[in-house]
């Protein structure tokens, strides 16, 4: 008896990209945090280059706190930085996929969890965690007001 935990009736929350989002279907990612009225996540997403290696990508999105969950803003770009993907690939001894298949993987970056921190100067910062090249862990810190700035409205 009781209200059930999870309704029969729920569905997959797409995944296709807005247009504006030239970098693939988003993907998995962050929790997501309440942050003002909506909620808060990070996204990975990937594409092939020209030589057809999987180039891997982050993202930042917003949607609503009410269900379905449609998407509100994104980022209009990838967040990168410049140390980014300079991680070695696994090549370590007993990957169990190969070396060859390391090779490949030179430019993965996967967000896994954040945070938000104010620092000393009173700045509020999102520090996120990522994995890169199967091989590292980043964290990225972020300036809170200037990634949330950045974000753009998601047509419908």
């Amino acid at each position: 008896k009781g209200t059930p935990m999870f309704s029969d009736d729920w569905k997959d929350i797409p995944r296709k990209a807005p247009s504006h989002w030239k970098w693939g279907d988003l993907s998995g990612g962050t929790q997501a945090e309440l942050v003002g009225n909506r909620y808060l996540s990070f996204f990975h997403s990937w594409f092939l280059d020209e030589n057809g290696k999987r180039i891997y990508v982050m993202g930042a999105c917003t949607f609503d706190v009410n269900p379905p969950f449609p998407l509100k803003e994104m980022s209009p770009y990838p967040i990168l930085c410049k140390e980014l993907y300079t991680a070695k690939p696994l090549g370590f001894v007993g990957n169990p996929y190969g070396t060859k298949w390391a090779e490949n993987l030179e430019k993965v970056i996967f967000p896994c969890g954040f945070v938000t921190d104010t620092l000393p100067s009173g700045r509020e910062v999102f520090h996120v965690s990522c994995g890169e090249n199967d091989n590292s862990l980043r964290i990225m810190t972020l300036d809170k007001a200037a990634l949330l700035k950045s974000l753009v409205t998601v047509k419908k």
